[in-house]
């Protein structure tokens, strides 16, 4: 090469760019603006922060992004996959219900399976899906170590008139001990209506103890 085609040193150059990739994958996969006024979130996040304060670290909202990112790649994943296998068969059979609202409170469900037991019986059910950085263990007890999750499911099944859904966690570290392969693990929930019922009354109190009813 001729030594005007060198760069300095010789060396390679590196420089740091910001990356656009959560704003794209917001544009393109995230909810709609939501509308102003109570969301379900605000009142189980208010909740989980009461019960947990033990356990609670405050995450950056830089993080908070970061971790966003994997989770909306997560659910682009997993939109592809389900439209594959059901390409043939029922090519409408998932899809975002959009925002929901009841009784002063608004809800954004992810997906909705409008043929859950996958017989054309018409069984729906919630589909939500998560991405964890804890260890696949903690699903052996999912009313222990997934609480909030569980009260987020059932607000929606109840605004969606639906016992039945399915949860999907992707558990990035594995067991976080001798195996921190990926694991993914999918759980079927099937809930009584007197369980939907008062989940859904417990947030509605909440929320008028905390005047945002």
């Amino acid at each position: 090469r001729r030594s005007s085609d060198l760069w300095e040193g010789d060396a390679m150059k590196v420089r740091e760019i910001d990356s656009r990739v959560t704003d794209v994958l917001k544009g393109a996969f995230g909810h709609d603006e939501r509308s102003t006024g109570l969301h379900a979130s605000q009142i189980w996040e208010d909740l989980d922060r009461q019960i947990n304060t033990k356990n609670r670290t405050p995450i950056e909202l830089v993080k908070l992004e970061e971790y966003g990112t994997i989770g909306f790649l997560w659910e682009r994943v997993l939109e592809n996959v389900l439209a594959q296998l059901t390409v043939d068969s029922n090519p409408g059979r998932y899809l975002r219900p959009g925002e929901q609202f009841s009784d002063g409170i608004y809800l954004t469900p992810d997906y909705f399976d409008t043929d859950f037991a996958g017989d054309e019986t018409g069984l729906m059910g919630v589909e939500e899906w998560k991405v964890r950085w804890c260890s696949v263990n903690k699903g052996d007890d999912l009313e222990k170590n997934f609480w909030k999750i569980l009260v987020q499911i059932k607000a929606y099944c109840w605004v969606l008139e639906t016992t039945r859904a399915r949860l999907r966690i992707l558990f990035i570290v594995g067991n976080w001990k001798d195996d921190i392969t990926p694991k993914l693990m999918t759980w079927e929930l099937e809930f009584s209506q007197r369980e939907l019922d008062d989940n859904w009354a417990m947030l509605q109190l909440h929320a008028k103890r905390k005047g945002w009813l």
